[in-house]
């Protein structure tokens, strides 16, 4: 597996702005740098003759990334007390909250200069 930093530009720009695609589509476009199950995209459930989503199984953007957070520390039997949550924009708030709520550390990304 490649180390993070020689991801390119472009896919960096599109893992920043796409994490609420279709997690297959995100699992396609990181085959080979990012093992499937460390992917956390929205998940679909879709019509079995058309094709066409039926409905939302899970939103990973915004509220949802509490559920998928709580997914993770539940199955890696971990206590709130051991993460550390960093996000970059106002869909990370929510997720910063509940983190804090536990005493765990939330760190807001750096501003640009």
């Amino acid at each position: 597996m490649r180390a993070p930093w020689t991801i390119s530009r472009r896919l960096q720009n599109f893992i920043q702005r796409d994490l609420r695609a279709p997690q297959e589509i995100i699992q396609s476009a990181l085959e080979g740098i990012v093992p499937p199950d460390h992917i956390f995209g929205t998940r679909f459930r879709y019509n079995e003759v058309t094709g066409e989503v039926d409905s939302i199984i899970r939103a990973s953007a915004g509220w949802g990334k509490i559920t998928v957070l709580e997914e993770l520390r539940a199955s890696l039997g971990i206590s709130h007390d051991h993460i550390i949550y960093m996000g970059d924009g106002s869909s990370d708030l929510p997720v910063m909250m509940h983190v804090n709520h536990y005493d765990a550390l939330p760190s807001p990304s750096p501003k640009p200069s």
